[in-house]
């Protein structure tokens, strides 16, 4: 069985900065496999345009990921990141288009783990790029940068939350941004230690 997608409007606490219903428009909804209705609504939209990915570095390993985001019609990707003990990855997104573009990481550490991410944004009718990260093992270490550079009518979120889940976890985070007359720019970040 499935049913549309609901879209978020600024009702949504987590989405009260950006109307995904309002920007969708007249477009289509996808429909939902009733599997997937617990996820994030980018998780959703990513899985009806079957772009669903996983990565894994392994244990010593380190990595570079490049992410473009150019489509001129409207994107969604979800990305599930896993770094063994010691794994270091450096992301960096790269999001421009005019289209609606929703991104969403959900990253988990291990023990002595390093992520680093860079996102540049030039913003979009909605472009939402989401990072989610739990530090599971100690000493991890996080990075978020980023930087939204809107013209008019484009529209850039930039949104995280981590948690710390072990002890010695290290969070930097650093987004700036810039806006012309009729531009919008957000930043969202969330940081929580795990109640023992």
């Amino acid at each position: 069985m499935s049913t549309k997608i609901a879209l978020p409007t600024r009702r949504d606490e987590a989405w009260k900065w950006s109307d995904l219903k309002a920007a969708y428009g007249n477009a289509p909804v996808p429909a939902l496999n009733q599997e997937r209705a617990a996820h994030p609504v980018i998780v959703q939209l990513a899985a009806a345009a079957d772009c669903l990915e996983h990565v894994a570095v392994a244990s010593g390993e380190s990595a570079l990921r490049i992410e473009r985001m150019q489509a001129s019609v409207m994107e969604a990707k979800a990305v599930q990141i896993d770094l063994a003990d010691g794994a270091n990855l450096t992301r960096i997104v790269i999001q421009d288009g005019p289209a609606v573009a929703l991104n969403l990481a959900r990253v988990k550490l291990g023990a002595g783990a390093s992520f680093r991410q860079f996102v540049l944004a030039l913003g979009s009718k909605l472009a939402r790029i989401e990072t989610h990260v739990e530090a599971e093992g100690a000493l991890a270490n996080v990075e978020l940068n980023g930087v939204y550079l809107c013209g008019p009518g484009r529209h850039a979120d930039l949104t995280s939350q981590v948690l710390h889940n072990a002890e010695g976890i290290q969070t930097r985070q650093l987004i700036k941004g810039a806006v012309r007359a009729g531009g919008r720019g957000e930043r969202h970040a969330v940081a929580r230690v795990a109640e023992s």
